[in-house]
């Protein structure tokens, strides 16, 4: 769960990298948010924030595990 422009990190637990990239494009085509890969134990900003919108859901996954999946709430 998000607030509109608030910021958000992504903390990788896994031994292999991951991120998260927004399933929702904006209007340049990319991902409305998204993270860089990181690496076990490191902590990704996941930029984009101030994209979304009050009350929303957005999916996202990782790009290089893309059943790896779900979902943000924002506030």
């Amino acid at each position: 769960v998000s607030q509109v422009g608030g910021p958000l990190s992504f903390v990788n637990f896994d031994p292999v990298q991951h991120d998260v990239v927004a399933e929702q494009k904006g209007s340049d085509g990319r991902p409305v948010f998204a993270s860089k890969l990181s690496g076990l134990g490191e902590v990704a900003p996941v930029e984009g924030m101030d994209r979304v919108q009050s009350g929303q859901t957005y999916g996202f996954f990782c790009s290089i595990h893309p059943g790896m999946r779900g979902s943000l709430v924002v506030r």
